[in-house]
């Protein structure tokens, strides 16, 4: 089978999907292997290196971090850390994103303790989160906020759907797939036509009615016949047509 060559944008566009699929598979085996390996050690949250996302989830921290939106969060040194920073942490069995209002050390263990800024909030019952604080030490500590996305929030979201994972492969993968199958159709055809070439050329004759289109492979001996009585039928033609000229010459002469 002959493999013909891609236009040069169809090359681009496979390779650009072929790295993809590559890269959401690897990303996606990386995040089961290395969320599996630290979740049991870090309160439940995936730990990348030092990073963790997270999605916030109500709005004690509205309007700096709306729901819906993405913590990036880094395991920092707890004494680099300062009031009027963010933290997640751990807290009564749940994972808080609040802002520090005070911070004491004693004996090398620091203290924290955090609330919400938002002071109009649905989820706090009185709709000031500033006056429910959060103690706790920093052995709870997951790191401190470094920035927010809602990009990555809603792309998070998207992923931890039932579908989302496999709907972001197939996209990529699909066209990968159906590319294939048309390189293959298209060199199989070519190898046909090839083969034609080779063993004689394929006319087809239109039947008339209900009958079948049917199919007449010519040889090169076949092309050589047809050539010659063409050739000897417009010879005809040609000679029967100049003796009628003659004779309508004769005939004119005579009046």
């Amino acid at each position: 089978m002959k493999k013909s060559k891609k236009p040069l944008w169809q090359r681009i566009f496979s390779w650009f999907f072929s790295i993809l699929v590559v890269l959401i598979a690897g990303f996606a085996l990386t995040y089961q292997i290395v969320g599996s390996v630290t979740r049991s050690s870090n309160y439940g949250v995936a730990n990348f290196f030092g990073y963790q996302t997270l999605v916030i989830a109500t709005d004690s921290m509205d309007p700096v971090y709306p729901v819906g939106d993405a913590v990036i969060v880094k395991k920092v040194d707890p004494s680099t850390i300062k009031v009027g920073d963010d933290l997640t942490f751990y807290y009564n069995d749940m994972i808080y994103t609040h802002r520090l209002g005070s911070v004491t050390s004693t004996d090398g263990v620091y203290t924290f303790t955090c609330h919400g800024i938002n002071t109009q909030s649905d989820q706090c019952g009185g709709g000031d989160c500033t006056y429910q604080t959060q103690t706790f030490t920093d052995k709870y500590l997951l790191g401190k906020v470094i920035g927010s996305s809602k990009f990555i929030g809603g792309f998070y979201n998207f992923l931890i759907q039932p579908y989302g994972l496999v709907v972001l492969i197939l996209i990529p993968g699909s066209y990968l797939i159906i590319s294939s199958i048309l390189d293959i159709v298209k060199a199989r055809k070519a190898d046909k036509v090839t083969e034609s070439g080779e063993k004689g050329e394929s006319i087809v004759l239109k039947g008339e009615g209900d009958e079948e289109d049917k199919e007449i492979v010519l040889t090169e001996e076949d092309k050589k016949r047809l050539k010659k009585e063409y050739l000897e039928e417009l010879t005809a033609e040609m000679e029967k047509e100049k003796n009628k000229k003659d004779d309508d010459n004769l005939k004119g002469g005579d009046k």
